[in-house]
This record gives C-alpha cells, sequence and structure tokens, in this order.
C-alpha cells in the first residue's frame, strides 16, 4: 500500500494505492472536510483508511510506503508522538495493526511516491476525480486527541536482522551449443506450432484470472465504499454552501453563502456564483466542498 497526505489552500486530501501480491492496483482520493487539518493530519488519515480499505480487500500482511519520515517513524516506534494529535492516530493505528497477521510502514522519497501523491493533491485541490478511482470525502478526524495524555511506550526490539553478505560464487560457465545438439535436430514444426498454441491458451487464461481478480478487489472496495459513503448531487439553479478552508474563529462558520449552482461537471465538481452579488467562483469546486443551503 501507498499512501500520501496533502495541505494546500484549499484544503487537505489524501491518496491510497492498493497493490495486491499480483500487482493489481486500486485507487482511492480522500478528500477532508473537517477544519485546520494539518499536512501531518492528512497523512495519517491516509494511512488509517488505507488500512481499512485493505482489510475490506481481504489482506492479512501489509507492507505500508509513504513519503512522512514523521508518520513512518511514529508507528514503527522509532521515535515518539509527542502532541495530542499524534498520539492520537497512534493509537489508532496500533488497533488497526492488530487485525493483520503482519504490518510494515516504510519511508520513501516523494519522487518514489508519485502516485500517491497525485491522488493526494486531487483530494486537496478539489479537482475532478479519474475514471477508475474511488473518492471519499471525511468530514471528521478518524479520532479525536485526548488531553494531555502521554503513554509510555515500550521499545520493541526491532524484527530486522543484518543479512549475511552472499558467498562467492564461481563464474558461470557458458556451454556453447552447436548446432547439431538434439534440440535442434529434434525440432518439429507441428510441435512448435502446439506449443505456441498451449501458450496463447495460457495467456488468455491468465489474462481472465487477473480480470476476475480485480474485479473481486474493486467490488470488495467499492463495498467498504458504499457502507461510507452518504450520496449527494446538486442540479444548476441549487442554492449550496461552501466550505471555506481559510482560518476563523472558533464561533463563526466555515461555512459560506448561499451560493447558486450554474454549471454540473461530470466527475462531481460544480460552478457556482455568489447569490447576493452574483460574482461566479473562478475555479469549480468538488461536491466534497459543498453542501445544500435549506432557506
Amino acid at each position: 500500500m501507498n499512501f500520501d497526505g496533502s495541505k494546500r489552500l484549499e484544503g487537505a486530501g489524501a491518496g491510497v494505492i492498493l497493490i495486491s501480491p499480483q500487482g493489481d492496483k486500486l485507487k482511492y482520493v480522500l478528500r477532508m472536510t473537517f477544519p485546520n487539518a494539518s499536512n501531518n493530519e492528512a497523512e495519517y488519515e491516509a494511512l488509517i483508511h488505507g488500512m481499512k480499505m485493505a482489510k475490506a480487500c481481504g489482506a492479512t500482511r501489509l507492507k505500508i510506503f509513504g513519503d512522512s519520515q514523521l508518520v513512518a517513524q511514529q508507528v514503527m516506534n522509532q521515535c515518539d508522538a509527542v502532541n495530542d494529535s499524534m498520539i492520537a492516530y497512534k493509537e489508532v493505528y496500533n488497533e488497526l495493526e492488530k487485525l493483520f497477521d503482519g504490518c510494515e510502514v516504510n519511508h520513501i522519497s516523494r519522487l518514489s511516491n508519485d502516485e500517491a501523491d497525485v491522488l493526494a493533491n486531487i483530494g486537496s485541490q478539489c479537482l475532478a476525480i479519474p475514471p477508475g478511482v474511488f473518492w471519499e470525502e471525511i468530514s471528521e478526524r478518524s479520532t479525536k486527541p485526548k488531553k494531555q495524555q502521554k503513554k509510555e511506550k515500550e521499545e520493541k526490539p526491532s524484527g530486522a536482522k543484518e543479512i549475511p553478505s552472499g558467498e562467492e560464487h564461481e563464474p558461470e560457465r557458458h556451454i556453447e551449443i552447436e548446432h547439431n545438439s538434439p534440440r535442434v535436430a529434434e525440432y518439429e514444426e507441428e510441435a512448435s506450432r502446439q506449443a505456441l498454441e498451449d501458450d496463447v491458451d495460457a495467456l488468455d487464461e491468465a489474462r481472465d484470472e487477473v480480470l476476475s481478480r480485480v474485479t473481486k478487489y474493486q467490488q470488495d472496495l467499492k463495498n467498504y465504499h458504499s457502507r461510507r459513503l452518504r450520496p449527494r448531487s446538486f442540479q444548476v439553479g441549487d442554492l449550496v454552501l461552501w466550505l471555506t478552508q481559510k482560518s476563523h474563529e472558533k464561533l463563526e462558520s466555515p461555512w459560506l453563502g448561499p451560493y447558486i449552482v450554474t454549471e454540473v461537471i461530470e466527475g462531481g465538481s460544480y460552478r457556482i456564483k455568489d447569490k447576493k452579488i452574483g460574482v461566479a467562483e473562478p475555479n469549480p469546486w468538488n461536491v466534497a466542498q459543498l453542501r445544500r443551503f435549506y432557506a
């Protein structure tokens, strides 16, 4: 599993890529609508939701890759989580880790995590969701920090062992094969043609097996997604409120408006304009940042 979180002026998002042992990929975009999300929280939300999705798809062992060194070190007990929010997220990870026979989080460079990074930026910038990509809106954090709670963490011994250097081997001896070798002498065109047809049949069977496997993974992920998704859509002329990511006072609502929907864009995005002054917003907004206004 690859994961990444993104925090931008437009909001926060996350991307998750699940990769089966056979190389099949499932992609997921998360859009966070809760206020004041930090980049570290976005990273943890990506990790936590990715683990839940992997379990829903039947995974028993999980090898995880992310470009957040802080998150990787915290969950692998290489450094302590010091603030309330990180401590709470670490506890959620610990509970999810128990659901797997094995779970390992590895830190990689951002360049090596580019696919998850692209998905995370789609979520944080409210961009249109590409075909074949699942997406979900997260309206609240996966956990709430506990005030002044600090746990004594047992230093778990690392299970990593030094891999002994390989033994020196003699160089391979190359044996020349002359044209009159038994393989050439016994070549039969009909047998070769039959072997080629068998290979083609085997390839078709392997392709069907991959398609069946991918379909199952997608159905598992769709079921997980459907259990959590609350469908929402708007039509031209509907009145909506827009979730701003700008800092605001605690008693001030983060929802601005009302706005009028002026255009419906494929992929769950909308163009809106201010109802009072009639000024249109320059960028389209994803449905995750809108909610219906009741006059």
